[in-house]
């Protein structure tokens, strides 16, 4: 009898060689599907930027942090890589204005370098800080090691480049339509404007012979050399530059393709212009749709909303305030700011205020705007608890957050002085107040951590008015870093005082101690005689101790050498031909002249010849050369002698070196007159004179100077 063969094993037989078979298949054809993907991509890509022959993906994950520097805002934009270690970095944006030759030097490439495969936080000590700019040095630092990673609503992102030059942006963005998800895919060129607009992907499900048609070139075409944001306008509307025409009967996927379009441009807008505020583009109202509506109690008054839903229930357009809308400048007003409003785009209503960010220190307001929103629904916001303390049941209001802050009426004598009272805000760990300064009132604003410990402070308002260069160094972050992590009251000793701003630090520190109800320290009026007899107390003044040793020139104009606060700025003032002249110049790093300037509001040498020490040609010679300097190591302006050793003379008077003595002997004139000879300002002069020099005992002098100008 034969044995008849399993079917099981027949089937195991089949399945193996089909899997095989399948393996097979997918091996031999998996290469070329991923060439012809890759292809299609790269056509769809310079479809819509032409001029772009080779593309580079941008990163999708870009961490980026601004904190101020010396001068001005400091951003900084690093991508990580797998490890966390910094892989690639850019530092300064538009914005950037650090000193030349010395904080500006963070935008060398070497000091960006450093940062290369550094993990976070990056310390002091694991780079080498710019020398002589240890402010902007320490910004770029803390830029980096506050930075956040930005929130990007791409797809996706290519640099479009011909040959090696950049000509453009690749994006795409994924919008709702009317009939689901629509891909935009969008090219931008180096000047914002739009050079193409692709329409599809492989969801696109917009209705047949309407909202299909946003895939025809009828529609995309019109977006080619247009600056956003573009705005869709149905028949009959009133056309401009960046408007295009919506499709007939199909106003959602159009308004769709234009959001997403907006969208694109300004994320390429960030690219282009690092740190620059994006602007938020909220998608415009959608003509025809159903307006959702309602009002809700903010703080200061009523807070209207209006919105409309897609069909599938979400926010596809809000608007937050009418002519009704008082709530608080800085803080309730925060909901206007588009960056608010664009949470709800996409939210299903109702919504609850865990759903958004709500508003620091406007709590009622945010809660308002979603109170409003589901309003517009039906539905009623929760019931608000009204029990009431003494004070406010006296006055029928109910306690409630504050959408400002509490004011403490506890006053030190300065702030009772100037009627200004400590000011804790709506956030109990908000805290703010105002002393008197060198120069006037410093105000300071902080926030308190969990621990009670200072997160964040800021010093300074519009009344600030410190001396620039010495109190105002209380604002920078070199001073203000000292506080954080400190738990207040302080003390004085807690905190490095700003050099020769003693009263300004101290002032930063009793406003510190003045917002958590502490007052500060009793001043010592002890006052020498001067200060008695006016009325001052004796204090440690805001402006450096200048030395008084003077040459017999700045004796005379009663102008001695300043050094100035910091210690690579260099000035000093001495006689010249007509008056005093006045120089200030910098030093790099070697001690060499960087920059100089002759001269100021003083500066009164004859015009033609002294006057020419301002001019570059003179002042050039200087850069590159190592103070004190000899007249020697200056060719001096043509019949200009003496102002030109006047600006070598100031230029090492500033670094203390006094000048040449000048000899004194005189002539029978300048005995008379007590005026020692020098050699003049002014070229020889023809002794002859005539009959009124004569008469009137005026005597032809001639000059050391051999020339026949006179100045």
């Amino acid at each position: 009898m034969k044995k008849q063969f399993p079917g099981w094993a027949a089937l195991l037989i089949i399945t193996l060689i089909a899997g095989l078979a399948l393996g097979c298949t997918y091996t031999l054809t998996k290469d070329p599907i991923d060439r012809q993907n890759a292809l299609n991509a790269e056509n769809a890509r310079k479809a819509v930027l032409p001029l772009a022959d080779t593309f580079q993906p941008m990163p999708e994950t870009v961490f980026a942090g601004k904190v101020d520097g010396f001068a001005g805002p400091v951003y900084v934009e690093y991508v990580p890589d797998d490890e966390g270690k910094i892989a690639a970095i850019t530092i300064g944006n538009p914005d950037f204005a650090e000193t030349p030759n010395f904080g500006a030097k963070a935008l060398a490439p070497e000091f960006a370098a450093q940062f290369i495969g550094k993990f976070l936080p990056v310390g002091e000590g694991d780079v080498d800080l710019i020398t002589r700019a240890t402010i902007t040095s320490k910004a770029v630092l803390n830029a980096i090691n506050t930075a956040e990673k930005k929130d990007y609503q791409v797809d996706w992102c290519y640099a479009g480049y011909q040959g090696e030059a950049l000509v453009g942006y690749v994006a795409q963005v994924t919008v709702q339509g009317f009939g689901g998800p629509v891909e935009v895919i969008v090219g931008v060129d180096t000047d914002l404007t739009l050079t193409g607009v692709s329409v599809g992907g492989s969801s696109f499900a917009e209705t047949a012979g309407l909202g299909a048609k946003a895939k025809d070139k009828a529609f995309t075409d019109q977006f080619i050399g247009k600056t956003v944001p573009v705005t869709v306008i149905k028949a009959g509307g009133k056309a401009a530059d960046n408007t295009v025409d919506a499709l007939t009967s199909a106003t959602i996927t159009s308004n769709a393709v234009a959001g997403a379009v907006n969208t694109a441009a300004s994320h390429v807008k960030g690219i282009l212009f690092p740190g620059m505020d994006e602007e938020i583009i909220l998608p415009e109202k959608p003509a025809g749709a159903q307006v959702y509506s309602a009002s809700a109690k903010g703080f200061a008054g009523p807070v209207y909303v209006e919105y409309t839903l897609d069909n599938q229930g979400k926010i596809s357009y809000i608007s937050i305030g009418d002519d009704q809308f008082k709530e608080t400048a800085g803080f309730g007003q925060k909901a206007l700011d588009p960056a608010f409003m664009y949470q709800f785009i996409g939210m299903k209503a109702p919504t609850t205020l865990d759903d958004i960010d709500a508003i620091s220190g406007a709590t009622i307001t945010s809660r308002a705007v979603v109170d409003a929103v589901n309003a517009a629904m039906g539905v009623e916001p929760p019931v608000v608890d009204t029990t009431t303390d003494a004070t406010s049941a006296a006055t029928g209001e109910a306690a409630a957050e504050e959408e400002v802050p509490t004011v403490d009426t506890t006053t030190d004598a300065t702030s009772a002085a100037t009627g200004e009272a400590a000011v804790e805000k709506a956030d109990a760990n908000v805290k703010s107040a105002s002393v008197q300064g060198f120069a006037g009132p410093v105000y300071v604003e902080y926030t308190l951590d969990g621990e009670g410990k200072i997160a964040t402070i800021k010093v300074g308002d519009d009344n600030f008015a410190e001396t620039p260069g010495f109190g105002a160094k209380a604002r920078e972050d070199d001073f203000t870093s000292q506080f954080i992590g400190k738990v207040p009251p302080l003390a004085y000793a807690d905190i490095d005082a700003v050099t020769y701003a003693t009263i300004t630090s101290h002032a930063v520190v009793d406003a510190v101690n003045a917002a958590m109800g502490v007052e500060p320290p009793v001043v010592d009026t002890t006052t020498d005689a001067t200060s008695a007899a006016t009325g001052e107390a004796a204090a440690e003044e805001e402006v450096p101790t200048v030395d008084t040793t003077t040459d017999a020139t700045s004796a005379a104009t009663g102008e001695a050498a300043v050094e100035k606060a910091d210690a690579n700025v260099k000035s000093a003032s001495v006689q010249g031909f007509a008056g005093p002249v006045y120089v200030e110049y910098t030093l790099d790093g070697d001690g060499k002249i960087a920059t100089i300037k002759v001269g100021d509001n003083n500066f009164a040498e004859t015009p033609g010849f002294g006057a020419k020490a301002r001019e570059d040609d003179f002042t050039s010679q200087f850069i590159g050369k190592v103070p004190p300097l000899a007249y020697a190591d200056i060719d001096a302006v043509t019949y200009a002698t003496i102002t030109s050793h006047a600006v070598v003379d100031a230029v090492n008077a500033a670094m203390g070196v006094e000048p040449p003595v000048v000899d004194t002997t005189t002539d029978a004139t300048s005995a008379a007159t007590g005026e020692a000879a020098a050699e003049e300002e002014v070229p020889t002069v023809d002794t002859t004179t005539d009959a009124t020099s004569v008469a009137t005992g005026e005597t032809a002098a001639q000059s050391t100077d051999n020339a026949a100008v006179i100045e």
